[in-house]
């Protein structure tokens, strides 16, 4: 194969790596007894999570694969662990890097991560949401959707700054809950609208507000 060709369509001997790694997983994970722990079902991490700190731990890691309806707390932490590893290879200009994570803004990265913890936790917590599970029949609350939207677009867009940092931990936090859950319990069922859609709705009116609402911030 020639170096365009691969350039194009990557290394033959890579993607027979990958699959072989695939098959290997297939084969070998239902054999581990231990992977499959009842703790992790998500029926018991809701049950009684308003007053376990553990339970709390899972709520928060699993948000970060669930917008792509994994929502796993060991898939989560190996995301994480793969941004820090893709995010070091990037500023050190590792040829071994691939594409640039944050659409080549590779610094932006840690800035990124910091906001959308930060908005997570005040999601959860300052604002209560993730207590609405278990009271009149609330069994999901998508605050996933603080995490993916907002406060990566407004550090992309303003840069890492402590400003910036603490407006998109507390813009998206107290803005993007709100209309989504508004959203999913009122309007969107009322006219039929499928969860799928209302959350991706959701996060473009909030991402819309929070932007408008900075453009007329002094810093």
């Amino acid at each position: 194969m020639t170096e365009q060709n691969k350039r194009k369509y990557g290394s033959p001997v890579g993607f027979l790596i990958t699959v072989a790694i695939g098959f290997a997983f297939y084969i070998v994970l239902p054999l581990i007894p231990s992977m499959h722990m009842p703790s992790f079902a998500y029926k018991n991490i809701i049950d009684g999570i308003g007053s376990d700190a553990a339970k709390q731990f899972l709520w928060f890691m699993i948000n970060w694969t669930e917008a792509d309806f994994t929502a796993g707390a060991i898939s989560s932490i190996m995301v994480i662990v793969g941004g820090v590893i893709a995010w070091q290879l990037a500023v050190k200009g590792s040829v071994k890097r691939g594409f640039s994570i944050c659409y080549g803004s590779s610094h932006t990265w840690p800035w990124v991560l910091a906001a959308q913890a930060g908005a997570l936790l005040l999601n959860m917590y300052l604002f209560g949401y993730l207590f609405l599970l278990g009271h009149d029949g609330v069994s999901w609350v998508a605050t996933f959707i603080v995490l993916v939207s907002t406060p990566s677009a407004l550090m992309l867009t303003y840069g890492p700054s402590v400003p910036t940092l603490l407006t998109a931990i507390i813009l998206p936090a107290s803005m993007s809950a709100p209309i989504s859950y508004w959203l999913s319990k009122t309007l969107l069922p009322m006219l039929q609208i499928p969860g799928g859609v209302c959350n991706v709705l959701s996060m473009a009116l909030a991402g819309f507000a929070v932007m408008a609402v900075c453009r007329v911030l002094p810093w």
